[in-house]
């Protein structure tokens, strides 16, 4: 499962992890002498995912589909 994988990656860094519920399917890796940054990428592209992290909380969404992730600006009433 996709979701499994990206969830070890994440504990890895004590990351959360938040899906688009588009997120599914399955991946098979194995995956030896890279960065915790190239088992990421190489998962996230295995899976056409991409993924946004807004702090210490990482965003995965189905192809390029991306909600407006951050800090919202503040607003002031008239």
């Amino acid at each position: 499962d996709i979701r499994k994988a990206i969830e070890q990656l994440a504990q890895m860094r004590k990351l959360s992890v938040v899906f688009d519920r588009d997120v599914a399917g399955k991946v098979t890796a194995k995956l030896r002498g890279v960065t915790w940054d190239e088992a990421m990428r190489a998962i996230l592209a295995a899976g056409r995912l991409s993924m946004v992290r807004d702090g210490n909380v990482i965003y995965v969404f189905a192809g390029n589909a991306q909600l407006n992730v951050g800090p919202r600006p503040a607003t002031t009433a008239c």
